[in-house]
Order: structure tokens, then sequence, then C-alpha cells
């Protein structure tokens, strides 16, 4: 059970609710998309005029892999494309986990996302994960104020296979 809900489109709602306590928020989305479909939600770059709400965005990727289980990844946003490393330099651009983007070393840089369910019901995902509210990393995170006007991102789209 969530304490609030949203409509997002005919396909795709937001759930969620706050744990003040805890420093977490628990969200649960949940869209009529296909089985190789990806589901992502999360606050787009505080900074960032309306045209550009994308880029500098903080987003929870969620899905199923091809061997049916349930995954939630953190990702940030730097360039409205999927995910290329440059050969040249090792550098990395688009919308990419944040893991790889300090290259190998990736020192206090984690997955801030906590995979908490999933099921998938005659043709319903849903995809129920945790985050934490202040305390994130700074760099790719954005803290979410539960008493701020913020500006959230969604978006559904295939999974290119292998799960990437």
């Amino acid at each position: 059970m969530f304490d609030n809900c949203k409509v997002l489109n005919e396909d795709f709602r937001v759930r969620w609710s706050l744990n003040l306590k805890e420093d977490s928020i628990e969200i649960g989305l949940e869209g009529a998309t296909g089985v190789m479909n990806y589901m992502a939600f999360g606050w787009a770059n505080p900074n960032a005029t309306d045209s550009e709400l994308m880029v500098g965005a903080d987003v929870a990727v969620t899905g199923f892999k091809e061997d049916g289980l349930p995954f939630v990844d953190d990702f940030y946003i730097t360039k409205y494309s999927e995910c290329v490393k440059n050969s040249d330099d090792g550098s990395v651009e688009g919308v990419c986990p944040d893991s790889i983007y300090e290259g190998p070393d990736r020192v206090g840089l984690v997955n801030d996302t906590r995979l908490i369910y999933g099921h998938r019901s005659d043709g319903v995902s849903l995809v129920r994960y945790k985050r934490p509210l202040s305390q994130v990393d700074g760099k790719y995170d954005h803290a979410v104020n539960q008493f701020a006007n913020m500006t959230v991102i969604w978006a559904l789209g295939k999974i290119r296979a292998p799960d990437t």
C-alpha cells in the first residue's frame, strides 16, 4: 500500500510513500507495458529550463530482465541519447547509470535505489523501490524536499537486449 498515487498517462502511474524517519521514499511504478520495456521516473535538474528538464536529471530505471527478474538502477542524464562511452578518453554521455560516469575507480558512487518488489501480471508491470530523500551523493543525485515544488520526469520504452 502507498500513501499517494498519480496517473501519468493512461498506461502508467506512480505511487509513493514518504518515510521521514528513515529519510526515504518508496516508489512504485506501474505500467501496462511490454515485458521487455523499461519504466523510468525521477527528478529533473532543479536548475534546468523547461526545454531541458531531462539534462541533469536523476532517474530510476526499472523493468524486468530477460530471465523475468525485476531490476531498478540509478541513472543520471547528461544528454538526450542512449549511453555512449568515448573509446578515446573513456568519458560517457547520455542516459547512463550513475556508476559509469567516474570510470573504473568509481569511489563513493553507489546505486542509491533499492529494489523492494516487482512482478508482472496480465500485461501490467509493477516495480517497487526505495531511495533516500536527502542523503544522496550530490553529484549525480538530487535531494528530494517534501515541502518544495519539484519537477519530475518519466518515460517508458524498449529495453535493448541483452538488458541494456
